[in-house]
């Protein structure tokens, strides 16, 4: 945008001097066209010098007196044509301190918000760090309390295989016992039947 700013302001400026260029050169063409009717109007003189003095002096004082008419407006033209180029310079001058003030100013901003930027990314980066150092803390934590899990599990299955060890000691000491228990049972009703068959004698 600055750019096309300076740009535009040299355009204008261009085209204000090929104006005053072209003012300048139809002044000169103007004194140009007033130099031949000088060299007419001596050409004019000369052929009066055969009149009479009266007369040639009468002429003589007309054509200097429009000829320093013509001088002086071909002096206050050149005058105001060079005053409006310096006016122009000054004012295209000034819009392009304008213009290099505002490039400042833009670039000055373009690296303020770069350097905030880069101090955000910054601050996400030592956050994000801290957070996945917490984050791998987090973790052994949760490893160690897994392990320590695993380990009371480890227990347990062994104490659930001490204990289903003595259930079958004991279901094999019961089975024993029906056993026992059985045969005990039998020889008392031998005992009960030699009893009653005593008691009948």
């Amino acid at each position: 945008e600055g750019l096309e700013d300076i740009n535009l302001a040299f355009s204008k400026h261009v085209k204000g001097t090929k104006n005053s260029i072209a003012q300048i050169e139809s002044a000169l063409a103007l004194l140009q066209a007033q130099t031949r009717n000088q060299d007419e109007a001596t050409t004019a003189l000369q052929q009066v010098l055969a009149d009479s003095r009266a007369q040639q002096e009468e002429k003589i004082a007309t054509e200097t007196a429009h000829l320093h008419s013509c001088v002086s407006e071909t002096q206050a033209t050149l005058r105001t044509l060079i005053s409006n180029l310096d006016a122009k310079a000054s004012k295209v001058g000034n819009d392009l301190r304008v213009l290099n003030d505002r490039e400042r100013e833009t670039t000055k901003k373009r690296l303020e918000h770069e350097r905030r930027q880069g101090e955000a990314i910054r601050s996400l980066e030592e956050t994000t760090h801290h957070q996945a150092k917490a984050f791998e803390a987090h973790q052994m934590e949760v490893v160690k309390e897994l392990e320590g899990v695993h380990l009371q599990h480890g227990q347990m299955a062994s104490r659930v295989g001490d204990t289903e060890i003595q259930v079958t000691q004991l279901e094999a000491l019961t089975k024993d016992h029906g056993e026992q228990l059985t045969t005990l049972h039998g020889e008392s009703v031998s005992l009960g039947a030699r009893l009653n068959g005593l008691r009948d004698r």
